[in-house]
């Protein structure tokens, strides 16, 4: 659990180390000027395309209001991390070894096993 909160710790310092790009799309005047005085951006297609790039989201940190918090279960930080390495650990699927590993290992296991024979 610590190592999935220190994940979540090590991802919000790298976020808020990033800064906030500036480039002519992420300022995007051209929608400025579209949407125009008392417009609404959160309709716009640029920022259905852009907005999930500028949101970091936690696994373990609680960012929800009290009440929002109680219906979900008044789960702890220390229980969303245990039901998140509950579901790393369900759904792992570990990366095949080389075949040269393999046939390493199995170089090392033939000798070990042949010197507790002697």
């Amino acid at each position: 659990r610590f190592l999935v909160i220190c994940n979540d710790i090590i991802s919000m310092a790298r976020y808020a180390g990033a800064g906030t790009r500036v480039t002519p799309e992420t300022m995007a005047v051209g929608v400025i000027d579209d949407v125009g005085p008392g417009g609404n951006y959160l309709t716009h297609p640029h920022t259905a395309k852009h907005f999930r790039e500028e949101i970091w989201e936690p696994h373990t940190f609680i960012r929800y209001m009290w009440d929002q918090w109680e219906a979900k279960g008044k789960k702890s930080c220390f229980d969303l991390a245990k039901n998140r390495v509950h579901d790393v650990l369900a759904q792992h699927q570990p990366a095949p070894l080389p075949d040269d590993a393999c046939v390493k290992m199995n170089e090392i296991i033939s000798r070990r096993q042949s010197e507790c024979e002697d």
